[in-house]
């Protein structure tokens, strides 16, 4: 099963740069499990344009998002392994 997802293996809640009134909500494969979490933390942002959660780690604003040669440990693994 083949799908993308951040380098970091991390969700992203943001908006987007040019158009904040956009909300971007991307899984990284493990995401579903969090659906209900991030509908509250989607619905606040949309409504109130605020959460209480902290979703600063979950920008689009981060190294494995920004980098181009952002060093991931957990795919250095999957590659040495060959898959």
């Amino acid at each position: 099963c083949l799908y993308t997802m951040p380098r970091d293996r991390t969700f992203i809640i943001d908006t987007l740069p040019d158009l904040p009134q956009v909300l971007l909500c991307v899984g990284a494969g493990h995401a579903f499990k969090f659906a209900s979490l991030f509908g509250q933390i989607l619905s606040e942002l949309a409504i109130d344009g605020q959460t209480p959660h902290d979703i600063s780690s979950l920008t689009l604003n981060r190294p494995a998002i920004t980098d181009p040669n952002y060093d991931s440990p957990v795919l250095n693994q999957i590659a040495a392994r060959g898959y």
